[in-house]
């Protein structure tokens, strides 16, 4: 289960902010644009949405893990069988989260 987060972190979430910053131009370190970067691009209110959503996901994650991993391992430790249930239910959460995230914003 351990892994499945790793998998989760590094790949299911950050291939869809690559995928947006190659649609929009937005280049690291650029978190989230200022206006002035949005109008140098010329980027429409829809790319920006859609890029900011997919980096939202993203963020939102680094800063769920990184509360939540330690504590996962020290239960894996103490009770291993009853961490990876838990672990794969906060995993399918974790999914269930950026499934809304990345739904547009008008859809909703």
């Amino acid at each position: 289960v351990a892994l499945a987060f790793w998998i989760q972190q590094a790949v299911i979430f950050v291939i869809p902010v690559i995928l947006q910053r190659g649609k929009t131009g937005i280049k690291a370190p650029v978190l989230y644009p200022n206006d002035k970067l949005v109008s140098s691009l010329d980027l429409k209110e829809s790319q920006v949405d859609a890029y900011m959503r997919a980096q939202r996901v993203h963020q939102n994650n680094v800063e769920f893990l990184s509360i939540f991993f330690p504590m996962y391992l020290l239960a894996c430790l103490e009770n291993p069988v009853h961490a990876a249930a838990a672990g794969a239910l906060v995993w399918t959460g974790r999914m269930i989260t950026a499934l809304g995230y990345w739904i547009s914003t008008k859809s909703r």
